[in-house]
């Protein structure tokens, strides 16, 4: 059981191989549907924004994302199997100009210094090699008053899962307020919601600085 448990952690912080480009992609997207519900209607999506999300996996939320109509949606993932799965699959939107696809960490984002209004990440924090740093960049590619959305599962929640000790780091939402004031964030709120089949969730929602 330990092996399927690693094996799948493995997975969960980086989609690879077959496996992760052909099912992981999808069933993510199944699974986390209560955070992205609750982190879209954080993000209050305007015709102007340009809306950064890091991680985006099988592309639910970014697909969401677009059906709003902000002037430009951009993904980064660290996932090569993802971003080949994100470019087919918003292959149309990228050839209109109103969607870019790129690989790449959370620690050095593929992204120009102030250019995102609001930038989302959704169960990737748990696998940030240096948050301080990825906290860091990202307050970098987002302008002043700009919008942060982190969202993750209650420790409760991700405790539950014998695999978290598999390379997950697990976070309180103080926790992830303080990294986010320290890399230049303000006016943090903690939001909690319900993933149905999992438990708790929260997402934090802070300005730009």
């Amino acid at each position: 059981m330990s092996l399927i448990q690693r094996y799948l952690a493995y997975q969960f912080a980086r989609p690879r191989g077959l496996a992760g480009r052909w099912i992981f992609g999808s069933w993510l997207d199944r699974v986390n549907q209560g955070m992205n519900a609750l982190a879209l209607d954080l993000l209050r999506v305007q015709p102007v924004d340009r809306i950064l999300e890091v991680g985006f996996g099988g592309g639910a939320l970014f697909a969401s994302i677009l059906d709003r109509n902000p002037a430009e949606a951009i993904g980064v993932d660290p996932s090569k199997q993802m971003v080949a799965r994100g470019r087919r699959r918003f292959r149309g939107a990228i050839a209109r100009g109103r969607a870019e696809i790129s690989l790449g960490p959370v620690e050095k984002l593929p992204v120009e210094s102030r250019l995102i209004d609001k930038a989302c990440s959704l169960n990737t924090i748990y696998f940030w090699t240096d948050p301080e740093a990825g906290m860091r960049e990202l307050a970098r590619v987002i302008r002043p008053g700009g919008t942060l959305i982190l969202g993750f599962e209650a420790p409760e929640t991700l405790r539950a899962w014998p695999g978290h000790r598999y390379g997950f780091t697990v976070y309180e939402p103080a926790e992830v307020v303080r990294l986010a004031e320290e890399a230049g964030f303000g006016n943090a709120e903690i939001h909690e919601g319900l993933e149905p089949k999992f438990g708790k969730i929260y997402c934090v929602k802070a300005e730009r600085l």
